[in-house]
């Protein structure tokens, strides 16, 4: 869905429009919730998130029309989302480690963490948007103000990097 849709429907919701709202969901709530699951690792506090996301956008008190980059904003409220998450987790006491389960689940954790050990930052941030917003590299080196070429040789080095760990 292009800017300009989301656009129009998040003004449609706005005004109460709950077809409008369901698009939305349909459309973005699996973006959102991997986003989240990429820097969380966990299905069900991404998921969590992803609701937290849907819920600010319900209550968000601005004209949506005023809005000029409408998947930024998303991409935005949903990593501010996350780091209210990690703020919240941090003063939780530490789980007992017996307690975990070795489920897929965890398994598929243990996996996303140790590729993500190998990328800085800034590749993290470029895998994120390529993959999980579907954000052409394009549209990523627009974002950052930066030459399509020099996003697409960050884009280049994480899959170098992935393709090197798991041959």
């Amino acid at each position: 869905m292009e800017n300009n849709k989301l656009s129009e429907l998040l003004v449609r919701m706005q005004k109460g429009d709950k077809s409008a709202l369901e698009r939305v969901y349909n459309e973005y709530f699996s973006r959102i919730y991997e986003a989240a699951l990429y820097r969380v690792r966990n299905r069900d506090d991404a998921y969590d998130i992803a609701m937290e996301v849907f819920m600010k956008l319900c209550g968000y008190q601005k004209p949506f029309s005023e809005v000029a980059n409408p998947m930024g904003m998303l991409y935005t409220i949903t990593q501010n989302a996350v780091r209210d998450h990690f703020r919240r987790i941090r003063f939780r006491a530490e789980a007992d480690i017996e307690t975990v389960e070795r489920s897929e689940e965890f398994e598929d954790g243990l996996w996303v963490s140790d590729m993500m050990c190998l990328l800085t930052e800034e590749e993290k941030d470029v895998f994120a948007s390529h993959l999980i917003w579907g954000k052409s590299l394009k549209e990523i080196s627009e974002e950052r103000g930066c030459a399509y070429i020099t996003v697409k040789r960050i884009y280049r080095s994480v899959k170098e990097k992935i393709r090197e760990r798991y041959r």
